[in-house]
């Protein structure tokens, strides 16, 4: 059963102004809008979607002047619950809608009448260049001028999904930066301007390929160990994920067995969305989530990592971006190993794709294979993160429509202070 999203905030979390809101869900549900001129349209559609929320029970702050402040964890959580356990239309019409027209974005568009059937495999699509700049503002908040800084912006990863890679560092014209280029990062020094922030940049070029495994290779020496650990970031084996993968495998289980398992129950038993990572018990963050019943790109690869982990199956997680013109985004994933295929992907994306898991045709379509990707982290190994700007304690991430592509933002949640935000634009070239 679904559980109601309010038991995952309260009143702390309930500060963000309403037009905020609004062009969060418009985002979500109506992105294509957004990008053929029916910007106003959607911006209408998100707001009634909102209204229709706080109808059903989403709660909310008064704000200065009588507006109103919401939580956007809840707020993007509450319209998916409405719709799975009260029926309202909204998110099943045009939230999974959007999600399936980015996923038949690789291959060129949905035929008329045929959107909620899912593309035809990744591994159909061909290799294709894009274009990819990434803006990032940092806060300089509690900098002096004239402080040495160390900033960092994510590059993208070859392999053999990803070649032929181009990196141009974009610094301001009026500030001295010295940028060094290395795997999976982009360093900038520089001495802290007399000002609020600053914005550096990173342009990629690339040819992507779809992910869909490839023979079987053994693995480094150590990679075992290292991907087997019981303790990385989010990824905790604590007692309860232990028996949970044990008796969601069975004991006689094959890895690749076990992987279908864990899948179906990401897919079948919790609910994707949006989370608060400081309500995350630090021992065992995963506990946490089981108990909330909810849970989103990262935190949710992390539990399906560790539960692959708990029965010997090395998996770690991957961070990249979803190469989509419409509304590029941020986004998390894992690759698990077995003898005998490789590394192969899985993308708990498709609960969203799949109406909650609901709709068959497109629960496993991102099942050990994947579309165009770009890889910015692979942690332990390639890891990026920030430079010297640190997420406070309790942050959220916000995202919104821009002219020609998405801005995620990073804040405080208790002072609404900025800790970093970005902007990403995607473009496809050539045919």
């Amino acid at each position: 059963m679904i559980k109601e999203p309010g038991s995952l905030g309260g009143e702390r979390y309930r500060t963000v102004d309403e037009a905020r809101i609004v062009e969060l869900l418009a985002l979500d549900g109506w992105a294509g809008e957004l990008r053929d001129d029916r910007g106003h349209a959607a911006r209408l559609a998100a707001r009634a979607a909102l209204e229709r929320c706080v109808a059903t029970g989403l709660g909310f702050t008064a704000g200065e002047g009588g507006g109103r402040r919401f939580d956007p964890v809840e707020a993007v959580n509450h319209l998916a619950w409405i719709g799975l356990a009260r029926g309202d239309p909204t998110w099943r019409a045009h939230c999974v809608a959007t999600e399936r027209a980015r996923a038949w974005e690789a291959h060129g568009g949905a035929p008329a009448g045929d959107a909620d059937a899912p593309p035809p495999p990744p591994a159909t699509l061909g290799a294709r260049a894009y274009e990819v700049t990434i803006r990032r503002t940092f806060s300089l908040a509690g900098r002096s001028p004239g402080q040495p800084l160390r900033l960092r912006l994510p590059v993208p990863i070859e392999d053999a999904a990803l070649d032929q890679l181009q990196v141009e560092a974009l610094t301001p014209p009026d500030l001295a930066v010295e940028t060094e280029i290395a795997t999976a990062r982009l360093d900038a020094r520089l001495n802290a301007p007399d000002a609020a922030e600053v914005t550096l940049g990173v342009r990629a070029r690339f040819v992507a390929r779809p992910s869909v495994g490839a023979p079987a290779a053994p693995l480094a020496p150590g990679e075992a160990e290292l991907y087997t650990r019981p303790s990385e970031g989010l990824i905790k084996l604590s007692p309860r994920i232990r028996d949970l993968a044990d008796g969601l495998a069975g004991p006689r289980a094959t890895p690749k067995a076990a992987i279908a398992r864990f899948w179906a129950f990401m897919l079948d038993e919790l609910t994707a969305g949006a989370i608060h990572y400081d309500r995350l018990a630090p021992a065992a963050p995963l506990d946490t989530l089981l108990d909330g019943g909810w849970y989103d790109c990262q935190a949710g690869s992390a539990l399906m990592a560790a539960l692959c982990r708990a029965r010997g199956i090395p998996a770690r997680l991957v961070t990249g971006y979803l190469l989509h013109e419409m509304s590029p985004a941020f986004h998390t994933w894992l690759e698990a190993w077995t003898e005998d295929e490789g590394w192969r992907p899985y993308d708990l994306w498709c609960w969203d794709l799949s109406a909650g898991g609901r709709e068959a045709g497109w629960r496993d379509h991102f099942f050990g294979r994947l579309d165009h990707r770009m890889v910015v982290e692979r942690p332990p190994r390639l890891f990026g993160g920030a430079g010297q700007v640190r997420l406070p304690p309790a942050w959220r991430m916000l995202t919104a429509p821009t002219a020609d592509g998405t801005r995620v933002t990073f804040e405080d949640v208790d002072t609404g202070a900025l800790a970093w935000r970005e902007d990403i634009v995607v473009k496809r070239l050539g045919a």
